[in-house]
């Protein structure tokens, strides 16, 4: 009997147990990183989705993107400021240190306070940094319109939108899927210098909506209300 029992552990039990934890396909792991911030799980969002790689990818288009003047004169001050020491490889390793705390720090607490699941209407916490952060919307971020992903020569992409109903607006995603020690996990937001580009355009186009009319701002909470 023990015999039986201990096949049954080793055949049936054990594999349902580990289904639950890794993904199955590159397309499966999206929907599981999606799963997490619906249900505010951190471990399901970390199984899924390689954080510091995430992170540091993010950092590598940022800084290349910032070295670009008209990008440079945008930042906001606090950032200018420390970006203005960037000449200093030590001073660019410490700022790139700071940040990648604060980005993973951010990330970590929206996803396990509820904050991008809509559960929580305050900004995820932070800390020196945390002004960098003011503006960010903190509306629900869902995943949506996930495809099945093609074949990259680095992993797979797997094609999505992010639907932020903070400020209505609907985001597409190119999520890099790779295999890390045997697991598939996010590692990396392929377009992400394409998202820099159109976050700026809003940022430079904020003064202008803040000024529409009321019946515009009307129409666009009745939509909101209609997705939520």
């Amino acid at each position: 009997m023990r015999r039986y029992a201990f096949f049954f552990l080793l055949f049936v039990l054990f594999p349902l147990l580990s289904a639950q934890s890794f993904a199955e396909s590159p397309r499966d792991c999206v929907v599981r990183a999606g799963q997490a911030i619906d249900s505010a799980d951190a471990t399901l969002f970390t199984d899924n989705v390689y954080l510091d790689a995430l992170v540091a990818n993010g950092l590598d288009d940022f800084f290349a993107d910032i070295e670009r003047p008209e990008v440079a004169r945008d930042l906001p001050p606090l950032l200018a400021l420390l970006v203005s020491r960037m000449h200093d490889p030590g001073q660019k390793q410490v700022l790139r240190k700071l940040l990648a705390n604060e980005l993973t720090a951010y990330i970590l607490d929206g996803v396990a306070s509820g904050a991008f699941a809509g559960r929580r209407k305050v900004a995820p916490k932070g800390s020196m940094l945390a002004p960098l952060f003011a503006n960010a919307s903190t509306g629900r971020k869902e995943l949506i319109q996930i495809g099945e992903g093609e074949t990259h020569k680095e992993g797979t992409l797997v094609p999505c939108t992010l639907l932020d109903y903070g400020n209505g607006m609907e985001y597409p995603l190119d999520l890099l899927v790779q295999d890390v020690d045997g697991r598939l996990m996010v590692t990396e937001v392929h377009n992400l210098r394409e998202l820099f580009a159109r976050l700026r355009e809003e940022a430079k186009q904020f003064t202008e909506w803040v000024s529409l009319p009321a019946s515009v701002w009307a129409s666009r909470w009745q939509w909101l209300c209609l997705r939520g």
